[in-house]
C-alpha cells in the first residue's frame, strides 16, 4: 500500500487538487488500492510535465501579471471574515465576457476566459480581499446546461475544462499564501439529474452551491417572474417541489438563495404550509443553507435583507440545519458585504459555528 493522496500531495509540496488532477488527466497512476507509490508517481510527475517555452501562453509562467492578485493570508488567528469561504463567484466579468462574445468581439475561448481572471486583478479584488484579511477565496460560476439552456448567464459546456483548469492553476500558484477553492453554482433542472451527476464527477470541486433559478426544464419560466400566471402560493409550490428534489437529490452541498422569488414581491409568508416543509426537508437530507448577503444591494426588495430572511434564518438555527455565509459577490466592493451585521445576528441567536468545505466534505469552524 502506498500513500495517500493527502500524504502524497504534503510529499510533493503541492494542494490535495492538483494530485486529484493530475490522477485524473493521467500525469500520474495510482495503484490499485488507489494510493500512490511516491516514487514512481515522482517519476511520472516528471516525465509527463511539459517543460515551460518561452512566449507560450499559460503554464505557469512565473508572471504574476498573468495572474489575479490575490490576496495573503493575515497572522492573526482565524476570525468569522478570515475563516469563511466567501463565493468570490467571477459572474459579473465572465457576463462581461460574454457580452463581447455575443457581439462578435471575442473568438478564442482560451483568451475570453483569461481576461475574466485579468479582470478579476484589474477591478481591484486583491485589495478588499487583504482589507477582510480573508483565509479562503473560491470561484463559483454557472455550470453550463444542455443545448444552451439559458446560455447568456452561465458558462457553455466547451468552457467548464478551461475554467477548473484555471482555478486549479490558481491554487497551485497562490498555495501557502490564500486557499483557492473550485467551486460551481449548479442550476437544479427537473430531469436533467445524470447529466448534472456526470458534471460533478468529472472535476474535483471543494463545493457545490444547489440553486433554482427556473421553474421549468426549459428555463422560460424564472424563479422571481414579475409576471406568474397564478397566486403567489402556487409559485412556492412549485419553487419548494423543486427544491425538496434538489435537497434529497445530494447533488448540492448548499442550497442557494432560498427565498430568491422575493425579489419579484413574492414572500414566503404567502407560502401557506409549504414553508416549514420544505425546511423540515432540508433538515432531513443533512444539506447546508447558505445566508446570502446578495439582498442587502438589491433595489427591488422592499427593505434590504439577506436570502433567506433572518425569520427563515432563525428556523433553520432552531432545526439545526448547518448554515454558511456567502457574500455572492460579483464584484469587488460587494465581498462581506454585511457579514459584520449577520456575524452579530448569529452570535446573539447562539449560533457559535459555521459550514465550510473541501473536496466536498463539510466541516465546522468556531465563529
Amino acid at each position: 500500500m502506498g500513500m495517500s493522496i493527502r500524504a502524497y500531495a504534503r510529499h510533493r509540496g503541492v494542494s490535495d487538487t492538483a494530485v486529484h488532477k493530475a490522477i485524473r488527466t493521467g500525469r500520474i497512476q495510482p495503484e490499485a488500492d488507489g494510493t500512490i507509490d511516491p516514487e514512481r508517481a515522482d517519476r511520472e510527475w516528471q516525465q509527463n510535465t511539459q517543460p515551460i517555452k518561452v512566449g507560450t501562453a499559460w503554464k505557469g509562467t512565473g508572471n504574476d501579471e498573468d495572474w489575479p492578485a490575490l490576496a495573503s493570508s493575515t497572522p492573526s488567528g482565524p476570525s468569522l471574515l478570515q475563516a469563511r469561504t466567501i463565493n468570490e463567484t467571477i459572474k459579473a466579468q465572465t457576463n462581461k465576457v460574454r457580452l463581447a462574445r455575443m457581439k462578435g468581439e471575442l473568438v478564442d475561448r482560451n483568451q475570453a476566459i483569461a481576461q475574466v481572471f485579468r479582470l478579476a486583478r484589474i477591478e481591484g479584488l486583491h485589495p478588499r480581499a487583504i482589507e477582510l484579511g480573508l483565509r479562503e477565496i473560491g470561484f463559483s460560476d454557472h455550470n453550463p446546461l444542455p443545448r444552451g439552456l439559458a446560455a447568456n448567464v452561465r458558462m457553455r459546456e466547451d468552457e467548464l475544462d478551461y475554467y477548473v483548469s484555471r482555478v486549479l492553476d490558481l491554487q497551485f500558484q497562490y498555495r501557502g499564501k490564500i486557499d483557492v477553492l473550485l467551486g460551481l453554482e449548479m442550476d437544479y433542472l427537473e430531469g436533467l439529474e445524470a447529466y448534472l451527476e456526470t458534471q460533478l464527477t468529472k472535476y474535483p470541486w471543494d463545493y457545490v452551491i444547489g440553486s433554482i433559478h427556473y421553474l421549468d426544464p426549459e428555463c422560460r419560466v424564472g424563479s422571481w417572474p414579475r409576471a406568474f400566471d397564478g397566486a403567489t402560493a402556487d409559485l412556492y409550490a412549485r419553487y419548494f417541489d423543486l427544491m425538496r428534489k434538489l435537497a434529497r437529490s445530494g447533488l448540492c452541498d448548499i442550497i442557494a438563495h432560498f427565498d430568491v422569488p422575493k425579489r419579484a414581491g413574492h414572500r414566503t409568508e404567502q407560502a401557506n404550509d409549504d414553508l416549514p416543509a420544505i425546511l423540515e426537508e432540508i433538515k432531513r437530507a443533512d444539506v447546508c443553507v447558505e445566508i446570502n448577503t446578495a439582498g442587502y444591494r438589491h433595489p427591488e426588495l422592499p427593505a434590504p435583507e439577506p436570502y433567506p430572511g433572518l425569520a427563515i434564518v432563525e428556523q433553520l438555527l432552531a432545526l439545526g440545519v448547518p448554515l454558511t455565509v456567502n457574500s455572492d459577490a460579483h464584484a469587488p466592493d460587494q465581498v462581506g458585504l454585511e457579514s459584520g451585521a449577520i456575524e452579530s445576528f448569529l452570535r446573539r441567536k447562539g449560533c457559535t459555528r459555521l459550514a465550510k468545505f473541501e473536496h466536498r466534505k463539510r466541516s465546522l469552524y468556531e465563529l
